[in-house]
């Protein structure tokens, strides 16, 4: 069984790679991948490139699916906003979840359970949140708030410090 740090690095990398996430359509499919290139087509024919990195993912995330439904849960109800600073394009992503709001880097979460995962251990921690926005980014449909540089940096004072959460 892969390790988190190698599970997060995948789950980055595929949500980022389409040619990567193509690349399992046979395996997925129970094909034999050995089959070619004519085999993998045949395999995503059919296949959207949302459905299959949700097959993808669903597959890697077996030990718990709780992460993937709950990712796929903020995305279903728009919770997810990408915050870009104009002149420096600097950005961030902003998760409501409940009456909450979570600041998002590429490896970071202001949540609580992320926060307290990151003081137990050394490795890299995927919480709820970020999977959503790396799946959000994936298919595109983040919501873009673009804001002054000064704005910018008001929302990222008020993100907490992992030792303040």
């Amino acid at each position: 069984m892969a390790s988190s740090a190698d599970l997060c690095q995948f789950v980055s990398e595929i949500c980022a790679n389409a040619e990567l996430l193509r690349s399992f359509a046979p395996e997925l499919d129970g094909q034999d991948a050995s089959r070619g290139p004519e085999a993998a087509e045949a395999a995503l024919e059919g296949l959207s490139h949302r459905r299959l990195l949700i097959r993808v993912l669903n597959f890697m995330l077996h030990d718990d699916r709780s992460l993937l439904e709950n990712a796929l849960r903020l995305l279903d109800r728009g919770r997810i906003r990408k915050v870009c600073a104009e002149k420096s394009g600097r950005s961030f992503f902003s998760v409501a979840s409940g009456h909450q709001s979570f600041s998002c880097f590429s490896e970071y979460c202001s949540c609580k359970t992320f926060v307290e995962a990151a003081k137990e251990s050394p490795r890299p921690f995927l919480c709820a949140h970020l999977l959503a926005t790396k799946i959000a980014t994936a298919w595109g449909v983040l919501e873009v708030d673009t804001v002054s540089d000064s704005t910018f940096s008001a929302h990222l004072s008020k993100v907490p410090c992992p030792g303040e959460a």
